[in-house]
C-alpha cells in the first residue's frame, strides 16, 4: 500500500482552530506520522503558494483514520481530506513531496526550515512549504 496522508481540522478547547497535516514515510509501514501544524489548508492552495507550518512531534498512525476528541482534553479533530504520497525525498535539509488528494488533484511541494535567526514557534520548528504545482 502506498504511504498515506491526512489533513485534520483540530479545534482546541478554547475554540481556536488549526490544521494538522500528517503523512507516512515510504517504506515505514505503521511507523509514526511526520506531522505539521498550519493555519492554511494545503489541499486548497494554488500552485506558487507559500505556507508556514510548524514541525511538531510525530503522531501515531491511528490519526490517519481517527476523528473525535483528543486525549487529555486537547480538543477534537475532524478529517478534511486524505491523500496518497506519490514521492517523498527528505534526505537533505529540503523536503520534496508529491501527493494525490482523494479528489484526484495532484500536488508537488518543496519545504525547508526557516533560518535559525527566525523567532522559534512556541511548540515546533517553523518550515516554509511551497506548492510547486
Amino acid at each position: 500500500m502506498p504511504p498515506r496522508m491526512v489533513l485534520l481540522e483540530h479545534t482546541l478547547p478554547s475554540g481556536e482552530m488549526h490544521f494538522d497535516w500528517m503523512f507516512e514515510r515510504p517504506g515505514v509501514a505503521d511507523g509514526p506520522l511526520v506531522s505539521y501544524r498550519t493555519f492554511q489548508r494545503p489541499d486548497l492552495l494554488p500552485g506558487g503558494s507559500h505556507m508556514l507550518a510548524e514541525r511538531i512531534g510525530d503522531h501515531r498512525p491511528t490519526y490517519l483514520e481517527f476523528e473525535g476528541p483528543v486525549s487529555n482534553g486537547r480538543g477534537s479533530v475532524r478529517r478534511l481530506a486524505r491523500a496518497t504520497v506519490l514521492a517523498l525525498d527528505d534526505s537533505t535539509p529540503l523536503i520534496w513531496l508529491s501527493i494525490r488528494w482523494e479528489s484526484g488533484t495532484e500536488q508537488r511541494w518543496k519545504a525547508h526550515p526557516l533560518p535559525a535567526e527566525t523567532p522559534p514557534a512556541p511548540d515546533g520548528e517553523p518550515w516554509i512549504w511551497t506548492r510547486l504545482s
